[in-house]
């Protein structure tokens, strides 16, 4: 989900709220209060609801006393857009490539090595895709 201004930036409220949506399918500000891991005041949900509009991220449709929201997209859709949107800005990086995998790569080794282990064997696995693809071409 990008803008004019780049990929649309979701805050940790905003996911928990979407979280919420996603697993209710609808909900007013009521419904997602008690939900929430902390407690919220009705009209920071209600503002986060509204942003989360703002960016296209929810529907909402006038209730019989609240407006009732709904996702745009599950929880897959969007994350396959936003990581889309990010390999665009990582490959259209004006040569650059090199040094983001490598930067790919140490933020993935200090924030846990499985996550290397995990890209070794995803990139094995395309790659054994891709050969069986071209064989039977």
């Amino acid at each position: 989900m990008a803008n004019r201004f780049g990929p649309v930036i979701i805050g940790p409220l905003e996911r928990e709220v979407l979280d919420v949506i996603w697993e209710v399918g609808e909900a007013d500000v009521s419904a997602v209060l008690p939900r929430l891991s902390m407690r919220r005041a009705y009209t920071t949900v209600m503002t986060t609801l509204n942003r989360l509009v703002q960016k296209g991220l929810l529907n909402r449709r006038k209730g019989t006393r609240e407006y009732i929201y709904c996702a745009v997209q599950n929880r897959d859709e969007l994350e396959r857009e936003r990581v889309a949107e990010f390999v665009k800005a990582f490959v259209n990086a004006d040569g650059r490539q090199s040094h983001h995998i490598r930067c790919l790569i140490d933020l993935a080794c200090e924030t846990d090595e499985s996550i290397l282990d995990a890209l070794e064997r995803s990139i094995q696995l395309k790659r054994e895709e891709l050969e069986r693809k071209r064989g039977f071409s």
